[in-house]
């Protein structure tokens, strides 16, 4: 498997205007904000069958605006992380 750095993922999504939907979100969260980002979704501690459940239901719920310059995290319910 490929890896590349988190600041390297960073950029590419800012460029490109992507979410980034990532199991390593707490490495993210002194990148969320500091860009004009679409944000940061952290996923784990469920199977994957629950994170595509809980993704795509949160995806078809709320604007992208939803989203910008926040880290949001899955889990038993979401929250939204604030440095």
């Amino acid at each position: 498997m490929i890896r590349f750095p988190d600041p390297d993922v960073y950029n590419l999504a800012v460029m490109q205007s992507r979410i980034v939907i990532t199991f390593n979100w707490s490495d993210f969260r002194n990148l969320v904000g500091i860009k004009e980002d679409v944000g940061v979704i952290g996923v784990g501690g469920l199977n994957w069958h629950r994170i595509d459940t809980k993704l795509t239901a949160l995806l078809i719920k709320h604007k992208s605006s939803y989203f910008a310059r926040r880290l949001r995290t899955l889990g038993e319910e979401e929250k939204e992380l604030v440095q």
